[in-house]
């Protein structure tokens, strides 16, 4: 704790203790203070659960807060603590009108009239920081998602993919790429218009999310161009894994009714690798699926998975 926030946490704790204290204290420029600390601390990060921590930290010096939870949009965040307490108070936090999420408080005892005036001005002070750390997170979803299909697009496919090889240094795990192509999926395009091939994309992506494990990932790549990363790949899974797209692919309704199946090519991570020698392998490995005739599966020639 540093000289400028010793003062006011003495304050808060002998409030903490004693409520009444805070009718005297709120007209104070301890509050202030501490609100300015608080601002200084929120500076330090843009990720909304950190921000709610530092939050959660500076009410516990002055309020006998036991949890709180923060309810937006995109989902709900907690305090690494929660529990029920004597009172809960619910605070919509507001910026200019515009609504960014709720506050839900869980306190031991019932707070005082001057105690809530002083969790009003640290919820306004959290207002801001927390609006901008949810707009940037939103921004960095749409960078690395891909906003037809959900699915992740090729900035994160590149993290992905070194963080694979980082793993398969370090750990000995084997992982492989597949690359798929749609075919047919220009036909569809050319004589049913770009609505219905978006609808088309859409069908293939969550084929390949029901079809991949947990521990893989799937990504777009442009057009009908995507590709898994197989993390833990054998020489028995992966044949497994494209039989089972494959199949899918024919069992969905929308691609079986314009007659469109898939080709797949895939080449495993070898040693030395970098990620432009994998996609290459899997690539050829794919083009030769496409001159067999479509709807099937290649791995790449002259290869050995690493275990």
């Amino acid at each position: 704790m540093t000289a400028s926030t010793w003062l006011p946490y003495k304050f808060f704790s002998l409030a903490r203790r004693h409520p009444l204290f805070l009718n005297t204290l709120v007209k104070q420029s301890s509050v202030d203070r501490s609100a300015v600390n608080l601002l200084t601390d929120l500076q330090s990060t843009m990720k909304p659960e950190e921000l709610l921590a530092i939050f959660h930290q500076h009410i516990r010096y002055c309020l006998p807060i036991c949890g709180l939870t923060f309810t937006h949009l995109d989902g709900v965040l907690s305090s690494a603590l929660f529990e029920k307490g004597a009172e809960s108070v619910c605070e919509k936090i507001l910026i200019e009108g515009q609504e960014i999420g709720t506050l839900d408080i869980e306190f031991e005892q019932t707070l005082s009239s001057a105690q809530k005036k002083v969790l009003t001005i640290l919820i306004n002070v959290l207002a801001f920081p927390l609006k901008n750390s949810l707009a940037y997170q939103a921004m960095k979803t749409l960078a690395l998602v891909d906003s037809l299909t959900g699915l992740a697009n090729r900035n994160q496919f590149d993290m992905s993919f070194k963080n694979m090889m980082h793993r398969n240094h370090n750990q000995s795990h084997s992982f492989a790429m597949m690359v798929l192509d749609l075919d047919n999926f220009k036909w569809v395009n050319d004589t049913f218009g770009h609505q219905m091939g978006d609808l088309v994309l859409m069908s293939f992506a969550k084929v390949l999310k029901r079809c991949s494990r947990e521990h893989d990932a799937v990504f777009r790549f442009g057009g009908d161009e995507f590709t898994l990363l197989l993390d833990q790949a054998t020489q028995q899974t992966i044949p497994d894994i494209a039989n089972r797209i494959r199949d899918a692919v024919l069992e969905d309704r929308l691609l079986a009714q314009f007659k469109v199946t898939c080709s797949i090519g895939c080449a495993s991570y070898q040693k030395g690798d970098e990620m432009s020698n994998v996609f290459e392998r899997a690539d050829l490995a794919l083009y030769r699926a496409k001159e067999n005739g479509k709807n099937g599966f290649e791995l790449s020639e002259n290869e050995k998975l690493t275990y």
